[in-house]
């Protein structure tokens, strides 16, 4: 799989529907991140976390993701002028 040094924006729909892949059985972590040209599977475990958590899942924007952690310091000011 290719490198990246930025984020690869990926809709909901998209997360979704890798996750529902992997968790079918029908396909391994590396088959689905090659399926959906995921940077990596990583990204796809991240994902399955959230699902498994009962978090929700959102689109990623290019370059940032469209959600806030608990515990940031930023206000979201800072984030949208970033």
């Amino acid at each position: 799989m290719k490198e990246s040094s930025t984020r690869k924006p990926y809709t909901r729909e998209l997360k979704q529907s890798a996750i529902s892949d992997y968790l079918s059985g029908n396909y391994s972590l590396r088959e689905v991140a090659r399926k959906y040209e995921l940077t990596n599977e990583s990204v796809l475990k991240l994902w399955i976390n959230k699902y498994n958590s009962q978090r929700e899942i959102k689109d990623t924007s290019k370059g940032r993701t469209s959600t806030i952690t608990k515990g940031s310091e930023a206000t979201w000011n800072e984030l949208l002028l970033r």
